[in-house]
């Protein structure tokens, strides 16, 4: 809401909110470019600003079967870890979503964000795949 900006505005000032906007754009870039040098993720909508959509990919699955894959590793970040990230469908492909609008967010927390989820993802392979 614009009462939200208009108080960070007021609490830290023009330029200490700007530079807490370009270090979470930053830290997005470094999580899409974590995903990228992964090779079981894949990025599945352009980088625009602070969201990153990906998924899991497993060569040779089908699209169903990378919904159900990706679905059982949201439901298994949830249960694990306390990253909040969620989930979309754009052009009929289920993927992931991480949005980062948290000032105190970490470089470390995208590491083990994306550590944990290819994890999790190999888990459900080797178990259900």
């Amino acid at each position: 809401s614009s009462l939200k900006a208009y108080m960070l505005l007021r609490a830290y000032g023009k330029r200490k909110y700007s530079t807490l906007i370009q270090q979470n754009l930053d830290q997005i870039k470094y999580l899409a470019e974590l995903v990228e040098k992964s090779p079981n993720l894949e990025i599945t909508a352009p980088v625009a600003s602070n969201i990153v959509c990906f998924r899991y990919k497993l060569e040779g699955l089908d699209e169903d079967s990378h919904t159900k894959l990706n679905k059982m590793i949201l439901g298994g970040l949830y249960q694990k870890e306390p990253f909040i990230i969620s989930d979309t469908t754009l052009k009929g492909k289920y993927m992931l979503r991480a949005c980062n609008v948290n000032h105190r967010s970490k470089y470390k927390y995208f590491d083990a964000l994306v550590s944990t989820i290819n994890s999790i993802g190999a888990m459900i392979v080797k178990e259900h795949f």
